[in-house]
């Protein structure tokens, strides 16, 4: 299909003088608000997941800490001194996995911040790195951008239907 003797003027107009601007005065405001939302959406699921990794050991740390008080208490009712031991020992255990982890959460912690931060870092440099392209296919305008190319509507006729 070809464009309409009208048309391919304008599209050759569009391609060679106004896409040229729009790159240089357009695009750079398009493409440093997109860098900005993904920003502030990493940003926010790395508050979301620390949050979450917070929450979940903190509760995973209490009930620990409920089970060595528990057996500890155990302990102190006991009749002989043998479970009086055992207890203690439970006990013992218990707050080295309460221990374990807040350690292992500091961990995952770091770890999901450093995960994001590359993440983030990779996506804004895809984003940098990639400028939109305006051509021509079978006689229709195609934006391509990164590996994506997309059929854009053909340039609106003025004839009556």
């Amino acid at each position: 299909m070809s464009l309409p003797a009208v048309a391919k003027p304008i599209m050759l107009f569009v391609v060679k003088q106004v896409w040229p601007w729009f790159l240089k005065n357009v695009w750079p405001i398009i493409a440093a608000h997109a860098m900005k939302l993904i920003e502030a959406g990493l940003k926010g699921l790395g508050q979301k997941l620390q949050e979450f990794l917070d929450h979940r050991t903190k509760d995973q740390q209490q009930r620990a800490r409920e089970r060595a008080d528990a057996a500890e208490a155990a302990g102190m009712r006991a009749s002989s001194s043998v479970e009086r031991e055992k207890q203690e020992a439970i006990a013992k255990v218990w707050r080295e996995v309460a221990e374990q982890l807040r350690a292992e959460n500091e961990v995952l912690k770091a770890q999901v911040t450093d995960l994001i931060a590359v993440t983030e870092q990779s996506i804004l440099a895809e984003v940098r790195n990639s400028e939109p392209t305006l051509t021509e296919v079978n006689g229709n305008p195609t934006l391509a951008l990164g590996d994506t190319k997309t059929r854009l509507p053909a340039l609106p006729s003025h004839e009556k239907k």
